[in-house]
């Protein structure tokens, strides 16, 4: 019954990535139409926020809990996590990197808003319906990774997208990324951790080449 129930919350965790995905589509449509380019960085935050500010209410789920903001061991498995993520990509990648710092830095904002989406937003959704039916909520960890991952895949397949080795590499690296961030985010409560260590990937994936 339970692995039943896990299903559940991962089908309804996938419908609302592709809602989330449909916002950004067309805040995006927007975007592009009205010219208003400095916004396009923060699209995660925009189309993720409404449904966060929701999730955490019902669900009385603290997204910026202090508590446990400081604590060292958290904040060195987001590092680590940062660290394996970014060998993943630099060393099996290949794709252009972004050098020119006044390019970079919006993709480094946009990363780090990415969080908004996938921490704040998924997560703690998952998180939250976990403990509603009973069952563990550490599992959402899991549950969010896969999510991310399978529509990674979906999109690949709506835009008739050829599964390269460059993709399947940010696949596992987005995988591993979604658990160890996962975790320090699970444990701490803490969204702002999250989104600086996204915004540094961002930022060390596009700096350092392939030796």
């Amino acid at each position: 019954m339970d692995s039943v129930l896990y299903l559940f919350v991962f089908t309804m965790g996938f419908l609302l990535s592709g809602l989330w995905f449909g916002c950004q589509f067309a805040l995006a449509t927007v975007i592009m139409n009205k010219k208003i380019w400095w916004l396009d960085m923060f699209k995660p935050l925009i189309t993720g926020i409404i449904p966060t500010v929701i999730i955490c209410l019902w669900g009385n789920y603290n997204i910026l809990s202090f508590e446990r903001a400081l604590v060292p061991s958290l904040w060195g498995i987001a590092m680590l996590t940062v660290m394996a993520t970014s060998s993943i990509i630099i060393v099996g990648a290949d794709r252009k990197n972004e050098k020119d710092i006044h390019k970079l830095l919006p993709r480094c904002v946009e990363a780090a808003c990415m969080e908004i989406p996938q921490r704040a937003m998924m997560q703690s959704f998952t998180e939250v319906v976990l403990i509603y039916f009973g069952l563990n909520g550490f599992i959402s960890i899991l549950i969010t990774a896969l999510i991310w991952c399978a529509a990674q895949g979906v999109q690949l397949l709506l835009f008739k997208q050829k599964a390269t080795k460059t993709f399947w590499i940010e696949m596992i690296a987005s995988f591993v990324f979604s658990l160890g961030i996962g975790y320090s985010f699970w444990a701490s409560k803490f969204i702002p951790m999250t989104m600086l260590c996204h915004g540094i990937e961002r930022f060390v994936t596009n700096t350092i080449d392939k030796a």
